[in-house]
């Protein structure tokens, strides 16, 4: 009754932006499912369960920045990234303490992943070091939300202007690829890697093989596929560029 209703609800309310520049979360995740979704290629959609997960991790970030906010920490939350050619997004918040500003990103987990956390993840740390470059600031904090038992973990990560060079270069290259219509091989460990369980373009990817291809021959293999339960091609939601003041077009995205 009520469940089929929920789930039927966040079923179909799964139309996401078109992508024109790269977001800070992009950073050091697979360039292949980035490429595809700056294509708006099909993709399957998300289990409503996760999507709920997200929903309950954006409130917890409100409660933080309420307790934040009322320690009379020096607090600006959501901050728009500075304009910039490559990388859009906002970081959580950007406080300070005893005259220092930091970087602070919020990430909220189950109490499993959370008991073995014993340090900030990669892709956490790459998120903040894009975010340390652009803000010209040198540290930032990772605090972590146990999201069952509400206990937290807190690290902090220095700027590393080596990592971030290498970061913003492979972002680079993949703005070549998705510039020439070059689809990005798979990743060296596919399809073990973790982030290839959770990925709305493991069908695509797998028809795709490992290798490099050129997306407008894939293109023309999808849709000659029989389609299973996917978004299909452009159900992104067109946006103007008054719905996002800080960013402007950059380049083609096909």
């Amino acid at each position: 009754m009520l469940k089929e209703i929920i789930d039927q609800f966040y079923r179909d309310n799964q139309e996401e932006r078109v992508q024109t520049k790269f977001y800070a979360s992009d950073v050091g995740k697979c360039h292949r499912a980035i490429f595809f979704k700056f294509k708006q290629a099909p993709k399957e959609k998300r289990d409503p369960r996760l999507m709920r997960i997200f929903e309950a991790g954006e409130w917890l970030h409100r409660y933080i920045y309420n307790v934040l906010y009322q320690s009379k920490i020096g607090v600006v939350t959501e901050v728009s990234m500075p304009q910039n050619d490559m990388i859009s997004g906002r970081t959580d918040a950007i406080i300070c303490l005893k005259g220092e500003n930091y970087i602070l990103d919020i990430k909220t987990m189950n109490g499993m992943q959370f008991k073995f956390l014993q340090g900030p993840k990669d892709e956490h740390q790459f998120q903040v070091q894009c975010y340390m470059h652009f803000f010209n600031l040198k540290k930032a904090i990772l605090l972590y939300i146990d999201k069952d038992k509400q206990d937290l973990k807190e690290f902090l990560v220095d700027y590393d202007e080596k990592l971030t060079q290498v970061l913003l270069d492979g972002l680079t290259d993949l703005k070549s690829q998705i510039e020439k219509d070059v689809v990005p091989g798979a990743l060296i460990d596919y399809p073990k890697n973790r982030q290839c369980a959770y990925c709305q373009y493991k069908g695509i990817c797998k028809l795709a093989g490992k290798e490099e291809l050129r997306w407008l021959l894939f293109k023309e293999k999808i849709e000659s596929q029989p389609q299973i339960e996917t978004l299909p091609f452009g159900t992104s939601k067109k946006i103007e560029m008054s719905d996002l003041p800080e960013q402007r077009q950059t380049w083609q995205t096909g």
